[in-house]
């Protein structure tokens, strides 16, 4: 893309003209979404945070130095967007590590037959099957990171209430996960025993 359109289109787009923004998005979009998809293999993440480009992009166009190439720009957007994507992924992967961690068993015998996909899909398929009050302190607990005391300042609560809603939730979803997981040694070990 020829910087001298750049100009032209940033300008008439700080001139409130939407069709210019437009015609940015189309003329960078393969380029962008290329290099995203470069970056991020999974396609449907790398649709989202290539369209989080272009959000970032109209909230911020007017920071834009017209002396150093618009490319240079925009691709430093897209590598903070992709590098804030990989942090999220990480958190998230943390926050279900410490949720399993919480809710395994003290048992050193007991062993957890699911993969990481079977493990994490089930478990938030538990929390979301608990009532709302426990499991908006368990999200915020233990996808958030929020301490005891922060989630009752954020739900306007006693942290008393806090710690027996999550006492509560942990003990539920143990005493599910611990089934669960049973049932998982079970017919696993029948279909070792019937194909073996």
């Amino acid at each position: 893309m020829k910087e001298v359109n750049v100009q032209a289109l940033l300008t008439r787009m700080a001139d409130g003209d939407d069709r210019a923004f437009e015609e940015l998005y189309m003329e960078t979009r393969h380029d962008v979404y290329r290099m995203v998809a470069f970056l991020i293999p999974d396609s449907h993440d790398a649709v989202e945070v290539a369209n989080e480009v272009y959000v970032q992009l109209w909230k911020s166009f007017r920071t834009y130095d017209g002396n150093r190439p618009f490319h240079f720009w925009l691709h430093g957007i897209v590598v903070r967007l992709v590098n804030n994507h990989r942090r999220s992924l990480w958190r998230h992967f943390r926050r279900h590590d410490m949720l399993k961690q919480t809710l395994r068993t003290s048992d050193p015998q007991h062993h957890e037959p699911m993969n990481d996909v079977e493990t994490r899909d089930e478990m938030m398929y538990q929390v979301m099957k608990l009532s709302k009050k426990l499991r908006t302190v368990v999200v915020l607990r233990c996808y958030q990171d929020y301490s005891l005391e922060e989630i009752a300042d954020l739900l306007n609560i006693p942290v008393g209430t806090v710690k027996s809603r999550y006492h509560a939730a942990i003990t539920k979803l143990r005493t599910t996960w611990n089934h669960i997981s049973d049932e998982k040694v079970e017919s696993s070990h029948e279909y070792r025993i019937t194909h073996s």
